[in-house]
């Protein structure tokens, strides 16, 4: 099995750039001290279908649900026949409020009162067993400190020997893995560093397998409370064995369009530093939309696409519009809204409200993907009306 796996989870082209060799032998960078400035220009282009150095084994399978694992799911799993290994990982939103590099300097911190919202995953031992083997050591030994993706060390501008302060608790580097090792997760913790940190949620489950997949899903959906929807995803099936895996990782968003920091003002309502929102939102006309606030880094592929709709004399497609940038939680969940970013449109949403079957016309869908956004009508849970900024406009 571990030979299979050693092929399997291999290096994301387009996705996993950057100096890692530098970063993993603890790289120091000039200390700043106030919020990190960010770019109004889109990081290299980042694909939501990147590829592989090999093929990924059909043997690794990726579970989730939507809003967290039901109960005993993971020991439930684990009885099936034909299923080797199972790891659990739990993911929740964290506070993060210093960076420092190996020497203390400090490398980032938020004004006064706010934080920046770090997407943290919380791994068991058994994620030793479904990891490449040129990785296992380092997700075996994790003990107190964390591990980052290679684009969260990116956005962080540390390397081995950094330190987070997450919670209060100041966490030190202890390795900076490919992104695909660690799901797109921010940053590592273990099972009893995550709950000291209050990451708890379970949210996905990666099995190795060995036999019929279709029997196998069949039996997992048997597992399931009644009417509970979810994913079983192989390699080459997605980009990143994860939850929400129809999206980009909040690590790769952050990458792209610049990290910010917020402040909790009630009701699911969020306030941005101010120097994010200034290097970052444009508000600007768009044709059948009118006034729209958006990253600048999106704007151009939604003037694009609306301005194709409008000159097809396909207009009447957008009945509605309801906004882009809106700085919030997701609702019912502590998950950072891709519209914080101003790279998600909601259209038609009268017709169309999460969970309810789609009204939206097939060309309107079709001219959206073709400029960079998916669609969220395709979701676990649905959710016809948003479309979110995946990557640049196709050929």
């Amino acid at each position: 099995m571990r030979r299979a796996l050693r092929f399997g989870l291999g290096v994301l082209v387009g996705v996993l750039v950057g100096a890692a060799a530098a970063l993993t032998a603890g790289l120091t960078v000039p200390p700043v001290s106030s919020t990190i400035a960010t770019p109004t220009t889109l990081a290299p282009a980042t694909s939501l279908s990147p590829t592989l150095t090999e093929p990924l084994p059909a043997s690794l399978l990726l579970v989730w649900t939507s809003g967290g694992l039901p109960d005993g799911l993971a020991a439930g799993v684990a009885s099936l026949s034909g299923v080797s290994a199972v790891a659990q990982v739990n993911a929740d939103l964290v506070a993060l409020t210093d960076t420092r590099d190996l020497k203390g300097g400090l490398v980032g911190r938020p004004d006064e009162g706010m934080y920046f919202p770090v997407e943290v995953a919380a791994f068991d031992e058994s994620m030793a067993e479904v990891v490449p083997v040129e990785w296992q050591g380092e997700v075996e030994s994790l003990a107190d400190g964390v591990l980052l993706t290679e684009t969260s060390a990116r956005v962080r501008r540390l390397g081995v020997g950094g330190t987070l302060t997450l919670e209060g608790d100041d966490l030190r580097v202890e390795g900076v893995l490919p992104d695909v090792v660690l799901g797109g997760a921010e940053v590592v913790v273990s099972v009893g560093t995550g709950e000291r940190l209050g990451v708890e949620t379970p949210r996905y489950l990666l099995v190795t397998f060995d036999g019929d997949r279709a029997q196998f899903e069949s039996q997992v959906r048997e597992l399931l409370p009644p009417g509970l929807p979810a994913r079983v995803r192989a390699p080459g099936e997605t980009p990143f064995l994860r939850h929400g895996d129809a999206v980009l990782p909040q690590a790769i968003i952050k990458d792209s369009f610049g990290e910010f920091a917020i402040r909790e003002v009630g009701g699911g309502d969020l306030e941005l530093d101010r120097a994010w929102r200034e290097a970052n939102l444009i508000t600007d006309e768009v044709a059948l939309l009118g006034q729209v606030t958006c990253h600048v880094g999106v704007m151009s592929a939604l003037q694009s696409a609306m301005t194709e709709l409008e000159q097809a004399n396909l207009g009447f497609l957008v009945e509605t519009f309801h906004g882009c940038w809106n700085p919030r939680f997701i609702g019912g969940a502590r998950s950072i809204s891709r519209h914080a970013w101003g790279v998600a449109v909601d259209i038609n949403y009268q017709a169309n409200v999460t969970g309810q079957t789609t009204t939206q016309d097939a060309r309107l869908v079709e001219t959206m993907e073709r400029w960079g956004f998916t669609w969220g009508g395709n979701w676990l849970v649905p959710d016809a009306a948003h479309f979110e900024w995946v990557s640049p406009p196709l050929p």
